[in-house]
């Protein structure tokens, strides 16, 4: 049952007011607070999961609801073009640790998982880096045998 922010805060005034608040006062603050926090996605398909607290988001947010954490932005407009840093995955851009890293031959650090991801995907323009530098790079055949051997 969803209560009014009037109907919350007279309670929450009343729990103030009292000197100890008795279990049931707490258990139903508590139940106002969790009834106010962000409910994870259900559905599986348009769902991506935060890297930070594992929280899974609708596909199309750009910061999960749980830990603000800003998701990749969209590569379509100029502006929306996300700043990564120099250790930081070309496709997922988090920072890639030196045992996870790959560097392709135009110089495009990938985590290794994130390739083998890559590799999964039928299209064979996800197949490819496309970087800055406008080459098309093939990803590397071992990233292929990775992803077969994992299906």
């Amino acid at each position: 049952m969803q209560r009014s922010p009037q109907v919350e805060r007279e309670f929450i005034a009343l729990a103030l007011s009292t000197e100890t608040p008795t279990k049931e006062m707490v258990e139903t603050l508590c139940g106002f607070l969790h009834g106010r926090l962000p409910q994870e996605f259900k559905s599986g398909k348009r769902c991506k999961t935060c890297p930070t607290c594992s929280f899974k988001c609708h596909s199309r947010s750009l910061t999960c609801l749980n830990c603000f954490h800003e998701f990749r932005k969209s590569q379509r407009g100029a502006s929306a073009h996300l700043q990564i840093q120099a250790n930081d995955c070309t496709l997922c851009s988090n920072e890639v640790l030196d045992e996870d890293k790959h560097v392709l031959e135009c110089g495009c650090i990938y985590h290794v998982e994130c390739l083998v991801k890559k590799a999964k995907r039928k299209f064979s323009k996800d197949q490819r880096c496309y970087c800055d530098a406008g080459r098309r790079i093939p990803l590397p055949d071992m990233f292929f045998q990775m992803a077969a051997s994992n299906q």
